[in-house]
């Protein structure tokens, strides 16, 4: 007797671990259906949803031009505007210790034996071919043909939006997203078109975009690719999800954009949004100057010079950013020499020594006269971004029921709103300054706040962000959970210089807040550049996404406008038989505001 209930107790010991084990099968299994896509102004990351991390493929292409329009070139004589800022930052960082003296630095290097770090791999995937006018080229390719004076260099993607400019419409950035997309699909992922329609996508959305661009990409997957199912989320609230925070400051750091904002249970807090134009690219050309200025010990190879004008040339400069830099200076750094080949001519060494440049490029974010004083503006063709130009505000889409011209972007109410909350303090106080010398932001300040042409201090947009949370103890959670996310932010160090800022900024702000703790998705095994993706593997395996995912079909139900004399704005909807088809199933569906 004895022996048969043993029997049956194993006999359910292996039934009840053969369940959990298909369970766990499964939800390995769940997402192997679902694309992830992420459009950045540096890359576009996609994967499939089951996997742990994503591929990332830069968003540039090129192709043959026989009248090629006239390139739009850096003002490298901006950079020579830094050098009267140069003393006094690197007097603050020695007295901070960041910096080591340069006594100490050059005793240090000549103790131990140099180092070689290999900077990036050369060209090794590239063809080196003539160039084919009928082709689109990619990748390490386009650093093949990237002198050609009859090649032209696309990139779609400027401060998250579309590359919009007199010589750039928006129908061809649609059909250059479309090729990218294609490319990674087809050769990528190895998928053809005859399998699309298996497959859903999520995409990943700026927490501030332009409606009908990112309509346009949507249509990309739906009509043109005629995918199943599609998706959309902000890219603050799925960072908060990939570290498993339901509250968080997010900062995001990218290539030509800084987001701040706060998320309050998955939800972005639209008053607490702050967008700049500035990024990783001010830290490399920042660098670049740094390296190659008169007298620089770091760069070694005299007879080889960079031009950051050259796609390929900036590409290695942020290449040796993402190894070397960091707010602190590190142990035996200055016996690390960093070597590689120029991407245009793979027979030229280069050759930079570690050193202060790696240190101090970084702390440009904190210093924004310094990054104001390099920015690169385009006035012909800034409308395009400018969020509250009358490219935004008369935007209006015929297809969408309760669109009004002015609502194109969720970010123009937020001037108002600021204003209204500082309005509630008291206007009349002195501007304070802490120990450094900082004042807070006010008032006064708002305009320039809201104009993502021009940079104040990180520090400072932090704390103004977290200001705009009108309950306490909200406040304080955000002030405990900061976290610093994307590729701008790939620095050594980075929580702890945070940290060290901001604690004395928020006294600025806030004398309620005497905690603040910075998070480096590092610490949770997800890379910065990654954050946000890795959140759309998590929100794919809610239960709750079997309702929120938009079909093809209900995407394109028809909507056509019926123009008669009484209302010449009503629409008829030809449903297909669901009651809400096409952009109005975004605003019914989505859990932002569209």
């Amino acid at each position: 007797m004895e022996t048969s209930k043993e029997k049956e107790n194993i006999q359910n010991t292996l039934k009840v671990l053969q369940e959990k084990s298909q369970h766990i099968e499964k939800l390995l299994e769940k997402g192997n259906d679902v694309i992830i896509f992420q459009v950045g102004s540096h890359s576009i990351k996609y994967g499939f949803a089951n996997q742990m991390l994503p591929q990332s493929v830069k968003t540039t292409l090129g192709y043959y031009h026989a009248n090629p329009p006239a390139k739009q070139t850096l003002d490298l004589s901006l950079l020579d505007e830094v050098e009267p800022f140069l003393p006094e930052l690197e007097d603050s960082l020695r007295k901070k210790g960041n910096l080591k003296s340069d006594a100490k630095q050059s005793a240090a290097s000549k103790l131990k034996q140099k180092s070689r770090i290999e900077i990036s791999p050369s060209l090794s995937q590239a063809k080196f071919e003539k160039l084919d006018p009928k082709k689109i080229y990619f990748e390490d390719d386009i650093y093949v043909h990237q002198n050609n004076p009859n090649f032209v260099i696309r990139e779609p993607i400027k401060y998250g939006l579309f590359n919009l400019s007199k010589s750039y419409n928006f129908d061809a950035i649609l059909g250059d997203i479309e090729q990218l997309i294609r490319y990674i699909l087809e050769k990528k992922l190895e998928l053809s078109q005859l399998e699309f329609s298996k497959y859903s996508i999520i995409l990943i959305v700026p927490d501030v975009f332009h409606r009908g661009q990112v309509k346009g990409i949507i249509n990309i997957f739906m009509k043109k690719l005629a995918f199943a199912r599609i998706y959309l989320h902000q890219e603050s609230a799925l960072a908060a999800f990939g570290t498993c925070l339901s509250q968080a400051c997010v900062v995001d750091i990218g290539s030509d954009k800084i987001n701040i904002c706060c998320i309050d249970e998955g939800v972005v807090l639209p008053q607490t949004i702050i967008r700049k134009f500035y990024g990783g690219k001010e830290v490399d050309l920042f660098l670049h100057k740094l390296l190659t200025k008169k007298n620089s010990y770091s760069y070694m190879s005299k007879n080889v010079k960079l031009d950051v004008t050259i796609p390929g040339d900036l590409n290695q400069i942020e290449s040796v950013k993402q190894l070397g830099s960091s707010y602190q200076h590190l142990e035996d750094s200055g016996n690390i020499i960093y070597e590689g080949a120029l991407l245009r001519n793979q027979s030229e060494v280069l050759l930079i020594s570690h050193g202060d440049p790696f240190v101090i490029a970084p702390h440009i974010f904190f210093y924004s006269n310094l990054l104001n004083s390099i920015k690169q503006r385009d006035p012909d063709n800034e409308d395009y971004f400018n969020f509250q130009s009358d490219y935004f505000d008369s935007y209006f889409d015929p297809e969408d029921y309760y669109d009004e011209p002015g609502q194109s972007v969720a970010y123009g109410p937020l001037l108002l709103t600021q204003q209204m909350e500082l309005e509630k303090q008291d206007e009349n106080q002195e501007k304070a300054t802490n120990e450094f010398g900082k004042r807070k932001l006010t008032l006064d300040d708002v305009h320039d706040v809201m104009d993502p042409f021009k940079m104040q201090d990180l520090d400072d947009l932090i704390c103004f962000s977290i200001s705009q949370v009108a309950e306490l103890e909200v406040r304080k959670k955000m002030a405990n959970f900061i976290l610093i996310s994307g590729g701008g932010c790939q620095v050594l160090n980075t929580v702890e210089e945070f940290e060290d800022r901001l604690i004395n900024t928020f006294s600025l702000y806030d004398t309620n807040i005497d905690r603040v703790e910075v998070i480096n998705p590092i610490s949770r095994d997800v890379p910065q550049n990654a954050v946000s993706w890795v959140g759309g593997t998590v929100i794919q395996r809610l239960d709750s996404m079997k309702e929120l995912w938009i079909s093809r079909a209900k995407w394109l139900g028809d909507v056509e406008r019926d123009d008669d004399d009484e209302n010449t704005d009503r629409r008829i909807k030809k449903d297909r038989g669901s009651e809400s088809c096409g952009v109005k199933l975004l605003r019914e569906k989505l859990p932002f505001l569209w």
